[in-house]
Formats: C-alpha cells, sequence, structure tokens
C-alpha cells in the first residue's frame, strides 16, 4: 500500500515509537524491541517467544537463516505466539550494517504475501503486531541474497497448521524458506500458514574444477644421495658363539627426511591450496612415479605413473609431507649377526632423492567451458628404505697408540655422531621474482624440506632470485661427523 501506517506499541515503560510501512520501502526494525535470545552470542539460536497480544520480533545473524518455525494459538487472547529459530547456513553477504530486506505488510483481516523465489531471497526473520479490535496481526517478514549460492530443488507450498492449531516445523541442513503466505479467517480469528522451501547451493567458483596435470619429465631434475642412516658395531673377539648386532634409523635421520611434494608457481592462474576432484579426474591425475629406488646402484629416475595419491582422497593439494615411519613402509630395525672373534660394524645406508619437474595444471569453471592454466615446478623428496652394509673384521677393533703426552681421548654420545657422513648444504628450489629477502625466507618457512635459504638482489626486482637449500647427509667412508651441541 502507498499510505502510511502508524502503530503505537506499548511494553511496560516503553515510549510510543513509530514505524512506517510504505510499498518496496526497506523498514530498519525497532532494536529497542529486539527480544532475541541472550543465546544469539554465539551458534544458532531461538528467539524470545512473544507475550500475547504484544510485538514479536526475531532477525538472524549474517550468515544465517530461519531454521525453526514454532507457534501456539490461544482461544482466550484470540492470538499467536511465535518462538523462531536461526541457525548457519554458510553464505556470503555483504555489509553487515544492510544485509537484509523487509517486506511490505498485510492489512488486518487480509492475506500476507511474500515471494522471494524470483528475487533468490530467503527468510532471516520476522515481525509482527497485535490489534486487539481486529484480534488479528500484522505481519513483516525479513530476507537476504547472496552471491555465493543459488536456490536449487525448492518445493511446492506446503501447510504449516490448520486455524487454532499449534505450528511447529524445522527445516533440514542448509534449506531455506523462500516464500511464506497467510489467510485469516473472521469467524476462526486466527490464520493458516503455507511456505516453499529451497536448498542452497553454493556456486562454482572460478576455476575451481581439476581438469589435468601434465609434467615435462624430459625437462625434469634429479639429484640423489646415498645416507647413513644410523650404524653400529659390535666387538665379538672374546666371545665364544655368534651374537647379535642389531642397529636402528636413527631418531635425527627419520625427522629430516620426509616424502614430501610441493607445487610451486611461477607463472599463470594461481590455483586454490586445496581443489575437489571428481570421481573420473581423481583416477587420472596424480604424483609421477619414481623408478630406481630398491638398489644403491640405480640412478633415480621418474615416470609418468598415475599415484594414487588423490584417487583415494579425491582432494589435490598443493603441498604436502609425510614422516619417515614404519606406519609408511619404512623399515627401522636392522639385524645380523657377528660370528665368534670377529668385530662387526654395520652401517644403515639409504637413498635419497630430490626431483624437479615442470608441470602444466589446468583448472575449469563447473558448468563453463572455461580454462585456466597455472605452470610451476614441483618438487618431490623421496627416501627408500635402508639397507645394511655389514663389515666383519677377524680380531678386536684396531687401536693407535700414541705417545702419553699427546693423547687425547673424545667421547661422543651416540645420538651425536654420525658414522661414515658428511652432511652438505645444497639449492633445491630456484624462484625467480621475489621482491624481498622477507620473502625469501616465509618461502623456507613454509617449504618442509627447506633448511636455509639465500636471496641475490638487483635493480629490476624480476631478475631478484631466492634460493632454498636443505642440509642432506652424504654416505663418505670413515668420516664421522656431528652437530655442534647436542643433548
Amino acid at each position: 500500500s502507498d499510505q502510511c501506517t502508524m502503530r503505537i506499541i506499548m511494553a511496560g515503560m516503553v515510549a510510543n515509537m513509530l514505524i512506517l510501512a510504505s510499498t518496496g520501502e526497506h523498514l530498519e526494525p525497532l532494536r529497542m524491541l529486539d527480544n532475541s535470545s541472550a543465546a544469539e552470542k554465539g551458534g544458532n539460536f531461538a528467539c524470545s517467544e512473544n507475550a500475547w497480544d504484544s510485538h514479536q520480533y526475531c532477525l538472524c545473524r549474517p550468515g544465517q537463516a530461519i531454521h525453526t518455525l514454532h507457534s501456539e494459538f490461544s482461544s482466550k487472547h484470540e492470538d499467536r505466539k511465535w518462538r523462531l529459530g536461526c541457525a548457519d547456513k554458510g553464505y556470503q553477504y555483504g555489509n553487515t550494517n544492510n544485509w537484509y530486506g523487509s517486506s511490505n505488510l498485510n492489512h488486518f483481516d487480509g492475506d500476507f504475501s511474500w515471494n522471494g523465489f524470483p528475487h533468490s531471497q530467503f527468510l532471516v526473520g520476522m515481525q509482527s503486531w497485535h490489534k486487539d479490535s481486529k484480534e488479528d496481526r500484522e505481519y513483516q517478514v525479513f530476507y537476504t541474497t547472496t552471491a555465493s549460492h543459488s536456490l536449487t530443488d525448492c518445493t511446492g507450498w506446503q501447510k504449516l497448521n490448520t486455524y487454532q492449531g499449534n505450528l511447529d516445523y524445522t527445516l533440514e541442513g542448509i534449506e531455506v524458506i523462500t516464500a511464506l503466505f497467510s489467510r485469516h479467517d473472521n469467524d476462526e480469528e486466527d490464520r493458516e500458514f503455507w511456505i516453499k522451501n529451497c536448498r542452497l547451493k553454493q556456486k562454482p567458483s572460478k576455476c575451481g574444477e581439476m581438469v589435468s596435470i601434465e609434467y615435462d619429465y624430459d625437462k625434469a631434475i634429479i639429484e640423489q644421495e646415498v645416507v647413513s642412516a644410523g650404524a653400529g658395531i659390535l666387538d665379538n673377539t672374546n666371545a665364544q658363539s655368534e651374537n647379535t648386532l642389531t642397529v636402528w634409523v636413527t631418531r635425527d635421520f627419520a625427522e629430516s627426511h620426509s616424502e614430501s611434494y610441493s607445487f610451486g608457481r611461477t607463472s599463470g592462474h594461481e590455483t586454490a591450496v586445496k581443489i575437489e576432484l571428481s570421481t573420473a579426474v581423481a583416477t587420472k591425475v596424480g604424483l609421477p612415479s619414481w623408478l630406481g629406488g630398491a638398489s644403491l646402484d640405480i640412478t633415480v629416475t621418474v615416470t609418468s605413473g598415475v599415484t594414487t595419491t588423490w584417487s583415494e582422497s579425491q582432494t589435490w593439494t598443493r603441498t604436502e609431507s609425510t614422516e619417515y615411519s614404519e606406519t609408511n613402509g619404512n623399515k627401522f630395525q636392522f639385524i645380523t649377526n657377528c660370528k665368534p672373534g670377529y668385530t662387526c660394524k654395520a652401517t644403515i645406508l639409504v637413498k635419497s632423492a630430490i626431483a624437479s619437474i615442470p608441470y602444466k595444471l589446468t583448472t575449469g569453471t563447473e558448468g563453463t567451458a572455461e580454462r585456466c592454466v597455472e605452470e610451476g615446478t614441483l618438487s618431490m623428496a623421496k627416501t627408500f628404505n635402508g639397507q645394511m652394509m655389514v663389515n666383519d673384521t677377524f680380531g678386536a677393533p684396531a687401536i693407535t697408540s700414541r705417545p702419553p703426552a699427546t693423547t687425547t681421548t673424545t667421547t661422543h654420545k651416540a645420538e651425536c655422531v654420525s658414522t661414515d657422513i658428511v652432511p652438505k648444504l645444497k639449492s633445491y628450489k630456484t624462484i625467480r621474482r621475489v621482491r624481498k629477502h622477507s620473502d625469501c625466507q616465509e618461502r623456507c618457512e613454509e617449504d618442509d624440506l627447506c633448511d636455509y635459504w639465500k636471496w641475490k638482489t638487483n635493480k629490476n626486482w624480476k631478475r631478484r632470485t631466492c634460493w632454498l637449500m636443505r642440509v642432506p647427509k652424504r654416505y663418505m667412508p670413515n668420516f664421522v661427523s656431528g652437530p655442534k651441541k647436542c643433548g
């Protein structure tokens, strides 16, 4: 209606308040009449129930929508009490000061009708006023819309109550109310209500669907080395029988040698950190397969064998690492027999490899022909299962005698010493166009393989380069190495 309606609402000592209603005009609810429950502070909540013949008001928080409706009728008061509940629906909203709109009011004894579906609107609140002389209420609903979701799987009209009957209705999950209609009966002095529901469906994000991953194996760079993962010695020279020498993979080695991968973008579209995969795509994309890891003498290569890395979880992730552990199929304990009269020395040797492989990752937008391409370098690190190398020497371990004046005795704690290995600082990833050294340091922090970093400046920022570095341990017989300090 184009006419303005004035309602004077008394609630205890509350002063008179004016509410204007006009066609298409947004009505800001009177906050001093807000009867929402204190539970509004967190999670889902129910608005407080109105008193008989008094103002009723409920407004959900941004991101929520009406989820439950409960109403009771009183023949004595010829009125309804309302208790509405709100629930999180996961949609995105704009400015919190202007995130919802208001419908027109019905006339007393007249139909109330609101249909938000054509405009993708759904119910986020309701208020109403009772008039004793009419024994009826004027109703107004609050609605919102969102750019992040669309309405789908909509129902037809559903009747919620009979005249003078109770009303109880709960929506499921991400269902929302998109239309509300009520009709008054003068004989019953009550209303019947009908609603329509829809489900919120997330709109597809730009290039959020995996299409393919291609690797350029001809330009793959692979570095490999054989490192010591543990060592032990047994003096069995005075024994009368064989004894067992057990050698374990050291804790330090296990913590510093994880199996990992990281997709480092260099150009093109910046793909999300995670992408859900369809069943069809998940079986076709994966990480390259390693070849040559079973033997210490064979050069490691990579090939286009699709792994089950993502087809099991159906979620592509940009980076991931797995600890070197028995649960991942790695052997930690190695045992050998030492004959009587011998000194037995055993070293666990493992092959460690790092591969840098150019890739092209193609994604698309669901339901469209749009395609986005990201190019970069895939960095993969792999530590293969260890092998025990045994050196048996007849007789006691050799002892080098020196003059007493120069004799020195050095005692090493077992966890501080690495036998037959030496550490070596190596660059394993080059990142170009890194503006600041602090950015380089952050790249190192984000990469599980990185131990150190270095950065080279240039007047032209496009030529500034960051190198990520790690400290692998190289097998070198007759060497002993260790940290500066150890516990």
